[in-house]
Order: structure tokens, then C-alpha cells, then sequence
């Protein structure tokens, strides 16, 4: 429903629900608004929106008053423009005397004054200043290497507050402090914002109406900085910078699964300035972490490389694109079929997989091909590939803020999907969805949860069968949707019998009590009072699929959500059927606010299966039946294709220096040198050629995230040096190869633009078929399956049926041993590993990031005090850790976050090993994934 208004004398339409301020901005009017951000609710503190609505008295601000229709507003009369001009005084001398410019970079970006917002306000109303006395300058806060919060600048106008708080992050790392003129905005207590609760995500920055909160540096020039200096203010640095912006370009972040939208903003000698949020995406919604917004200096670094290298007795050497592809071409032509190997990149397009597993199987006939899934989501893939049909996740984000119930395990959103972490904490802070968090290690998640459970590790098989059985002995199951939507109920209740509460408890250290508490939370949470829509009374929304049979349930929706804390295991696949088996029993699926969900870790490892680049399906998950292997034999030019599962990237690295095993390989985007589970047995396989490859930044193409959403990345910068995209540079590689082994094939790999690229893929994939690059660009993203060019996309999976068939299959599973690796005399403690907020993975290119760099700079190792008194350790201290493979040193971190007995170790490579100098490399039997999270180390001092 539209609603008409009158701005002016000029006639405007706005959607029903809008307020006066939406239509003044819909008339092109300008109005000062500097307490509202676009993206946020409205404050009215400012009151400088304050306009004069005919038929009502006073002078109300804009931004509080619903929108009537036929309403008849003016913003312009001589009583409102007084007052307006009297508050706008009132606001400039909220400044201190001597109070800093706004940073040239968030001029260029916002096209305004020195302060931003006020400046533009005061001088369209013709204020040169204020007769009031500006207030005492206050302390800048500089204390956190990014961004400082200057108070000289601020005017209280809540907006950073709002963000930190309830509009975006949910964090509550700043508030106001003090009242009257002393009143500021700082951290709990007054204690500098580095040693608050704040990530470093920059949205109080992004809203900030006058430049009070500054980046220190650009993106760009921050490669140059040394991260320690970036402690200091720009006047402290005696940084002066004028930047011209050329434009802003929307693209999609190069970090994890959650796939947030950003908005590069690119100055006139082609560099990348700034990152800020893009409101209209629909899996951020205007939210970033610390990684999105201020982590992507590495497109510019100096190590990046920006030509070929050939390596010549020992030594690497500049070489042209010529010399280096027919090198390559003249060696591949004698390692075809099971002699070859590629791993393929989740950090590339879904454009540059297709195309690489398309060169695998078309001309070096193999299916020797992998991505990183295989080391960290292989055991949900395969699990949910035999219990449903798809190794997708099934549900949306928006359902974890329509859930009643969030089911967190063996993961941490806060650090690893930081704006997932966000909505997770809006559906329990503002929806009241109840939240049970499953981890050995205390995460910030524990502070919002209403259950905690801590298990030992390796211990999952028996909790998630533990829960399971009390969900059968307190009538919790979904009878009807057992009955009409499963089968192998009665074998998997079998195995579930003998997993009472109290022999739980004695396997996994959590108590049967809660083990009771997290059953009966999870299958009948409470309909959430503020559920933003009523998912959890699904009938008020659409009525339930034919066969699910609850009818209006009475209780609302649930969401499993895991990570690599489930799946790194030896029993990691038993490990992720639990979780299927629990959503299957109590029938929480197919509707909004349920599902099940693994948080995919990098960017496109989602679009990176579904192109293709897994050795047992060929794109779209379609096996090789010959119906399938058909079709694309006959769409790439009738060459016959390999039609048996090939090597997983474990196997093919294994293979290696054997007799009938892989001899060469092609890796994108990839460092087995970090990623394999044994660092020191990788370590003897180096490249022979490397070749610039461009970053996301220098291309076009797709990302799909974890909630299937298939979104655009868009070139903003030129390629750096001589740097090609993957998809373009392993064309050229086919097209040499079939010259040299005579395949009349070339045309296959001709492409002009990735949208080709993108177009085949879709005509042979079902699930992506009605996607297109002129739909995403119209559109934004689309979740698949999207059959057909005017199908909507799928926001939930299984509403009427699954991919395997009309039913589920329940699998059931025992405890096996808790790990591969137990403590013992000589290695007494349990090592854990994973990511942490300011590093990505191994740290290739976080490192490279100044402020990523200052903020975490060296390799922590948590341990418990007690374990640190016991073993002679002081805190910060320096260490070394050693297990059966290898040994690695950095700083003990003393934290109550770990138990006695167990340290964690982040992945990334802060010191001069990495945590997989540690593992294990033993693999769960199913999918080959390796043991990361369970091995046996000790510790002692390093000096």
C-alpha cells in the first residue's frame, strides 16, 4: 500500500509503515537529519529534522511521525527554520574549539564538509557558527590500532551507540558515559576501547554523522604503515591526505560464508580507499565485521605476485605467460587420467571452479579433484548427502531471528561469521529466542546463551544421542512428521536406547540435567514474543506443507547451527548425522525458523561444490549416472568424461612419491603448506611454476555463501602487474593442451567474460538454471534452487519433500573412541584448534593487513591458570608445544576460557610454525577429513 504526501507543494508517494522523514527524502528535499542513520531506527535527539505538519501544533521531528496519507508537510517556513537554526547553533558548540577535520577520505566518500553531516546542514542554512561556548576538548581515545573516537568532533547523537547496541552488532562495546557538558561516548567503565568488548567492526564508524570516529589510514596506504604506529592519531603521524574518489563499486566480501555485501570505494589513481557496508544485501544488511571493512589492504601489498615464476635449479625466476603455460602444457600432456591431481579454490568464483574441474575432466581425464571442503565441512556434506538429499544448508539467516530456539555447536560465530553472530545475538536480545551453546572452550556466545553445555572433546556421538533419547522418553518427537517424512526410525532408536541421560553424563561431562534442559528447549522452544514474523505459528503464514502433519504447533521453530568443532573429527561424519537425526525427531525442518545449518568457512566453499569441484559429482551435485555423464559429454564437444569417483585432496596428497600415485597438480588459491593436517610430510612438495593470479577485488564473477545465495562480485581495480583471473588462465592452458595432444576442443575454452562462463553452468545445473548475471545484477543475490529464469529462489529447503526422495533417513551411530590421540604421562594436555577474529585461516592474507596485524600480531596459546601453575608456565611468557609430530612456540594466554587439561591454538601462522606442525593426520574413514581438533601435546617454556 502507497501513501501520498505533500513536501513543499510537491506531491510524493511512500510504502505504508514510512515516516515523514522517508517522504521529505523521497521529494529530494534536504532536510538535516543527524541523529537518523538510513539504516537504523529513528532517535529524535538531534531535533533538527523538525518540520511543520498542517493541522497538528508544534513543530514535531520528521523522523518520529508516521507518514498519513494526504498528509501536508513543510519543511521550510520561517517559525521551523528558526528553531532549526537555533538547534543547529546549540549542535555547533557541541565542538571543541580546536576539534579535527574530518578525514579527506570520509569526505571524498560522503562528499561533505570538515565535519561531516553538520557541516553541510549549518551551511545550507546559512550558519557560520555558534554564540554559544564550545565545549572543553576531551581526550581522543587512539588506543585501538584502526579507528580512533575523538570526542572534539561528537555531538552526541547516539547513532555509534545504536549501532554497537541494538540496530546492527549487538555488542555493547560503547555508551554514553557522564551527563552535561562532561557527558562522552567510551567504554564500560572509561577504560580505552581496546581493552573493551569491541571487534574492531567499524560500525559505529560508518554511521558517525561528523567524523568524531576516524579510520587512521586508508586501505590502501596501510600497507605501507607499520601496524605498531597505527596506535597513534593522524595528528600524532603527521598524516595529511587528499583523496579524489573515481567511484564506488558494489561487490561481495572475500572472507567467510556468510557473504556480506560491500561498497569499494576506489580514488582516481586506482586504489582501494575504503570498504563500507551495502544495506541492500540481503545476508548483511548493512552490517560488517572487522575482516569486511577493513581487511582487504592486501589487494595492494607488495607481496603480491605480479608475474610468473619458473623455478630453475632451486631458485624461482620472472618468466612471461608464454614461457610458463607452455612449460606447464609440455609437462601435464604426460600426467594425464589418474596421474593428475587439482585442488581447486573456495576463495575463487564459482566461474574459476567450473572451469577448473572442466579442464580436469575434459582434458586431463580425471576426477582427482578437491577443495577445502574436504578439511572442513566434508563430514556435513556427506551426512546430509545421505540423510536428505543435499550437503546444503537448509535454511536462511533470517531464521535464525525467527527461531524460538538456536542449537550453537562446536563452533564460534563471533569470531568466525562475525555479522551471523550479530542476527544470532538479535534473535535472543530483541526476539527473546532461547540460545543453548554446545563447546568445550567458553566463547562469547556463553555471555547471551540460556544453556551451556562442555562436553569433553570427541564426546559429541554420545550427547547429541543423549539428547536424542530424552526427546523419545519425554514424548518430544514429531510423530507425524516421523511418520509421514522419515524412514529408518526403528534401527536408529535402537541405538539410541542405550544412551540414557546418566551414562551421558559419564561419557561426556555434561550433566543429565542439562542434557534434559537442551532437549526440551530445542524440540518445544517457546513462541519468542517478538518473533519478527510468525514463523513460529506457521499456519499464520502459509499453510504447512502437505505430510508435515503438526498442524499449528503451539511451539516455535529451531535452528541447528555447527561448525568445524563437529566435523574435524575421526568420528566427524557419526558427529554430523546426530545433529540430522535430532532435527529429523523432532520435525525441525521445512518451515521458516527451522533448519539445519553448517557456517560454511570460506567465502565460496558453497560454490565451489555446487561447481563441480569435488571428486564424486560432477556440477550440481549430479552423480556420474550416465544420464548426467550424457549431458555434459555432449555440451563439451563429445569427449567422453571419467565417470568414477577420483582422489579426495588428503588421498592425492598422500599418493604423492608412490609408484601408481598422483604425479603432478594444479592448486588455485590454495597452501597445502598450511591446510594439511602434517606439515611436516606437505612440506616436501613445492611448486615448480606459480602464476599471478588477481584477487576478488580485480575480476568479475559470483560468490555463493552459505545460505545458497548465489551474488555478484564486480571488478573495482586493474588486475595488479601481469595478473590474470583463474578462469582465464586455465583457458589458455586448455586451449594449449588440446593444440599439443590434438583434441579438436579448443572451442571449450573461449570465454569472452565470466558470464559465459556463468551461463553454461546454469544450463547444465538444475538447481542454478533460472539464475543469470542480468538477474543477480537487477535482483541481488538468489538463493538456489532456482529452476527457472521467474522462479524466486528458495529461502528454505524440504518443505514438501527431499532431494533423496519423499523421506529422510534416520542413521544412527555409537560413540566410538573419543579421538585417535589421548593424553597421556609424556603428552598430558588435549590440544584444540581454530580461528580467531582478526586472522583468517593460515593468515595469507591477514597478515598482510596492518591493523588485522596490530590487533592480534603474535601466536597466543590459551591455557587454563591452573594447567600454567602446574606446569611451571606464567602468563605471556614464551613457549613451545610440542606433540608427536612437530613443535611450534608462542605466548601463553592464562584464560578461564579453557578447561584444566585442554589448550587452544589458533590456525593462523603468527610465529614460524603453524598448529598443523601439531595435529594429527589421522581421518574420519568417511570423508578423509583430518583429526584437527583432538590431539595429545605438552608445553613448557621456550627460553
Amino acid at each position: 500500500m502507497t501513501l501520498s504526501l505533500t513536501i513543499n507543494d510537491k506531491t510524493v508517494e511512500v510504502l505504508d509503515g514510512a515516516t515523514v522523514l522517508d517522504a521529505v527524502n523521497a521529494s529530494q528535499t534536504y532536510l538535516s537529519q543527524l541523529c537518523k542513520d538510513p539504516d537504523m531506527k529513528a532517535i529524535g535527539a538531534c531535533r533538527t529534522c523538525l518540520v511543520q505538519i498542517e493541522g497538528t501544533r508544534g513543530f514535531p521531528a520528521s523522523c518520529s511521525v508516521p507518514a498519513r496519507d494526504g498528509m501536508v508537510v513543510r519543511t521550510d517556513t520561517a517559525d521551523v527554520e528558526r528553531i532549526r537554526s537555533g538547534v543547529l547553533e546549540l549542535t555547533l558548540a557541541m565542538l571543541s574549539s580546536d576539534a579535527p577535520a574530518q578525514s579527506a577520505v570520509a569526505s571524498a566518500i560522503r562528499g561533505e564538509g570538515e565535519y561531516g553531516q553538520l557541516t553541510r546542514a549549518a551551511q545550507h542554512y546559512g550558519i557560520s557558527g555558534s554564540r554559544w561556548q564550545s565545549r572543553e576538548r576531551q581526550e581522543t581515545d587512539t588506543s585501538n590500532p584502526v579507528f580512533s573516537i575523538g570526542m572534539e568532533a561528537c555531538i552526541l547523537c547516539a547513532r555509534c551507540v545504536n549501532a554497537c547496541q541494538e540496530e546492527h552488532q549487538f555488542i555493547g562495546a560503547i555508551d554514553f558515559l557522564g551527563a552535561g557538558n562532561t557527558g562522552r561516548i567510551g567504554a564500560f567503565m572509561d577504560k580505552p576501547l581496546l581493552e573493551s568488548i569491541c571487534t574492531t567492526c567499524g560500525q559505529c564508524l560508518s554511521v558517525c554523522p561528523t567524523g568524531a570516529i576516524q579510520a587512521k589510514t586508508t586501505i590502501s596506504q596501510s600497507v605501507a604503515v607499520d601496524p605498531h604506529s597505527l596506535a597513534l592519531s593522524r595528528e600524532e603521524r603527521g598524516e595529511e591526505s587528499g583523496v579524489n574518489l573515481k567511484k564506488s563499486v558494489s561487490t561481495t566480501c572475500p572472507y567467510c560464508g556468510v557473504g556480506c555485501g560491500i561498497r569499494v570505494q576506489v580514488s582516481d589513481d586506482d586504489e582501494i580507499v575504503a570498504v563500507e557496508d551495502d544495506p541492500d544485501n540481503r545476508s548483511s544488511e548493512g552490517m560488517l565485521c572487522v575482516k569486511g571493512r577493513f581487511g582487504t589492504s592486501f589487494v595492494h601489498h607488495p607481496d603480491r605476485l605480479t608475474t610468473p615464476l619458473i623455478k630453475e635449479n632451486g631458485e624461482f625466476r620472472e618468466a612471461s605467460w608464454d614461457e610458463a603455460l607452455d612449460l606447464i602444457a609440455d609437462k601435464l600432456v604426460n600426467y594425464r587420467d589418474d596421474n593428475f591431481g587439482t585442488l581447486c579454490s573456495a576463495k575463487a568464483s564459482n566461474e574459476d571452479g567450473y572451469i577448473q574441474q572442466k579442464f580436469a575432466r575434459l582434458i586431463m581425464q580425471t576426477n582427482n579433484i578437491d577443495h577445502c571442503t574436504r578439511l572442513c565441512h566434508s563430514p556435513s556434506v556427506e551426512a546430509m548427502l545421505a540423510s536428505l538429499g543435499s550437503g546444503a544448508t537448509s535454511n536462511s539467516y533470517t531464521d535464525y531471528e525467527n527461531a524460538g530456539c538456536l542449537f550453537v555447536i562446536g563452533c564460534d560465530p563471533t569470531s568466525n561469521h562475525p555479522v551471523a553472530a550479530s542476527r544470532m545475538r538479535r534473535a535472543v536480545v530483541e526476539h527473546g529466542a532461547k540460545l543453548i551453546v554446545v563447546n568445550p572452550r567458553r566463547i562469547d556466545m556463553c555471555d547471551y546463551a540460556d544453556l551451556w553445555l562442555r562436553p569433553y572433546p570427541g564426546t559429541d556421538v554420545a550427547l547429541l544421542n543423549g539428547i536424542a533419547k530424552v526427546v523419545l522418553d519425554e514424548g518430544l518427537v514429531d510423530e507425524k512428521f516421523v511418520a509421514n517424512r522419515t524412514e529408518g526410525f526403528e534401527e536408529w532408536e535402537r541405538v539410541i536406547h542405550n544412551y540414557r541421560p546418566e551414562r551421558v553424563e559419564e561419557i561426556t561431562g555434561v550433566s543429565a540435567n542439562d542434557l534434559r534442559r537442551a532437549a526440551r528447549m530445542y524440540a518445544r522452544p517457546p513462541i519468542p514474543d517478538k518473533v519478527p514474523f510468525a514463523a513460529a505459528s506457521p499456519t499464520s503464514v502459509s499453510p504447512l506443507p502437505q505430510g508435515q502433519g503438526t498442524g499449528v504447533r503451539g511451539y516455535a521453530g529451531s535452528c541447528l547451527i555447527w561448525g568445524m568443532g563437529i566435523t574435524q573429527h575421526t568420528n566427524g561424519t557419526p558427529n554430523a548425522h546426530g545433529l540430522l537425526n535430532l532435527a529429523l525427531v523432532t520435525g525441525q525442518l521445512g518451515f521458516p525458523g527451522s533448519g539445519v545449518s553448517p557456517l560454511r568457512g570460506q567465502n565460496n566453499v558453497q560454490g565451489c561444490g555446487d561447481a563441480g569441484c569435488i571428486p564424486d559429482n560432477m556440477p550440481g551435485y549430479q552423480g556420474y549416472r550416465p544420464e548426467a555423464m550424457d549431458k555434459f559429454e555432449e555440451a563439451w564437444g563429445g569427449q567422453p568424461l571419467p565417470g568414477i569417483r577420483g582422489l579426495v585432496i588428503t588421498q592425492i596428497v598422500q599418493s604423492i612419491g608412490e609408484d601408481f600415485g598422483v604425479k603432478a597438480m594444479y592448486i588455485t588459491g590454495e597452501n597445502p603448506l598450511l591446510s594439511e593436517p602434517d606439515l611436516n610430510e606437505a612440506a616436501e612438495k613445492i611448486a615448480d611454476v606459480v602464476l599471478p593470479a588477481t584477487s576478488f577485488a580485480e575480476k568479475d564473477g559470483t560468490f555463493t555463501n552459505s545460505e545458497r545465495r548465489v551474488q555478484r562480485i564486480r571488478k573495482a581495480v586493474e588486475p595488479r602487474g601481469q595478473s590474470r583471473p583463474d578462469w582465464e588462465i586455465i583457458c589458455d592452458l586448455g586451449r594449449r593442451m588440446c593444440r599439443k595432444l590434438g583434441l579438436p576442443l579448443e572451442d571449450q575454452f573461449t570465454y569472452r567474460h565470466p558470464s559465459e562462463i556463468f551461463d553454461e553452468m546454469a544450463r547444465l545445473t538444475p538447481i542454478m538454471s533460472g539464475i543469470s548475471y542480468d538477474r543477480l545484477d537487477k535482483e541481488g543475490g538468489i538463493q538456489w534452487p532456482c529452476p527457472t529464469p521467474d522462479h524466486p529462489g528458495t529461502p528454505y529447503l524440504y518443505a514438501d519433500s527431499f532431494p533423496r526422495g519423499p523421506r529422510a533417513m534416520f542413521l544412527g551411530y555409537e560413540q566410538g573412541p573419543l579421538s585417535d590421540e589421548r593424553p597421556n604421562r609424556r603428552y598430558p594436555l588435549i590440544l584444540n584448534t581454530g580461528r580467531i577474529l582478526y586472522h583468517w585461516h593460515g593468515g595469507t592474507i591477514t597478515r598482510r593487513v596492518p591493523g588485522l596485524l596490530a590487533r592480534s600480531p603474535e601466536l597466543e596459546v590459551s591455557i587454563n591458570p591452573a594447567d600454567g601453575e602446574k606446569f611451571g608456565i606464567t602468563d605471556g611468557q614464551e613457549i613451545r608445544v610440542t606433540s608427536r609430530r612437530g613443535e611450534l612456540t608462542g605466548k601463553a594466554l592464562y584464560t578461564d576460557r579453557m578447561r584444566a587439561g585442554e589448550i587452544f591454538i589458533p590456525f593462523v601462522k603468527l610465529s614460524e610454525s603453524a598448529a598443523n606442525f601439531l595435529t594429527n593426520s589421522a581421518f574420519d574413514p568417511d570423508t578423509m577429513i583430518p583429526e584437527y581438533k583432538v590431539c595429545a601435546v605438552r608445553v613448557e617454556s621456550a627460553e
